[in-house]
């Protein structure tokens, strides 16, 4: 919601013809949404691309990682929307979907960060393990995790120097928080749970988000069929060129927010 006089500025933009903004620093958005404690880590990937003919550019003396917000221009989706217009439906919840892209492929923060960190000393990936709880010491700070081997079971402790950070989504997050001692104390009581720390909202406030699929009829030559993705041209235009079916998004630019 904070971002939307951003886009809609852009959208009009686009609209009329005008020249489409090549980047927006997130600084601008940071402190339009009053978050200025989060500048420093935001500032590692501060270009956002609304335009999909045109890339970010950095300086030269800026080195930072960077993730790039690309929007994505659809034939299809511009007709689906469009027939809704016909009709005078108001389009309130297609629009073009946003992707972290660069170069017209998915680039996420495994491509940035963790991809050209491997060849660290100080960076350890392990594989085959699930985090059973984490640990804190007398003074309810987090210092490491208990870490069970998902073939034999086998259970470490890790200890961390200077910080846990915790970021396992939506639904493990919180079960990570409850298993460990930290969350709402009836609750953690009833499952024999040693509470660390009261938190009564860990857990709560979860929404869902519906999905209602919609079958349409379409005419075979303008929509994505299976024969036409799962041949060797299309692989081979893709990889070579970047262009055929697979340079499109799988629901043809179309999202809701």
């Amino acid at each position: 919601e904070a971002m939307k006089p951003y886009l809609d500025g852009i959208e009009r933009e686009r609209n009329e013809g005008e020249a489409c903004p090549t980047k927006l620093r997130d600084d601008d958005i940071f402190e339009q949404n009053q978050y200025p404690s989060m500048l420093p880590t935001g500032s590692k990937s501060q270009l956002f691309n609304f335009c999909p003919s045109s890339a970010p550019s950095t300086s030269p003396q800026d080195h930072s990682p960077k993730l790039f917000i690309t929007t994505t221009d659809n034939v299809l989706s511009k007709a689906f929307t469009d027939a809704g217009a016909e009709l005078g439906l108001a389009n309130h919840i297609f629009n073009p979907a946003r992707y972290t892209i660069r170069n017209g492929i998915r680039w996420s923060s495994y491509h940035e960060y963790l991809r050209p960190a491997f060849g660290r000393a100080n960076l350890h990936v392990l594989t085959n393990s699930v985090v059973q709880r984490i640990i804190f010491d007398e003074t309810k700070r987090a210092v490491g995790v208990a870490v069970a081997d998902s073939v034999d079971g086998t259970v470490i402790v890790v200890n961390a120097l200077r910080e846990v950070i915790l970021s396992a989504g939506a639904f493990q997050t919180p079960q990570l928080l409850k298993v460990s001692g930290v969350g709402p104390a009836a609750e953690l009581k009833r499952h024999n749970v040693p509470l660390v720390h009261d938190a009564p909202q860990v857990g709560q406030n979860l929404f869902d988000h519906l999905n209602l699929p919609l079958y349409v009829s379409i005419n075979a030559s303008a929509s994505v069929t299976l024969n036409k993705i799962a041949n060797l041209p299309s692989i081979y235009n893709y990889l070579k060129h970047g262009t055929g079916v697979f340079s499109n998004t799988a629901v043809a630019g179309i999202g809701s927010p």
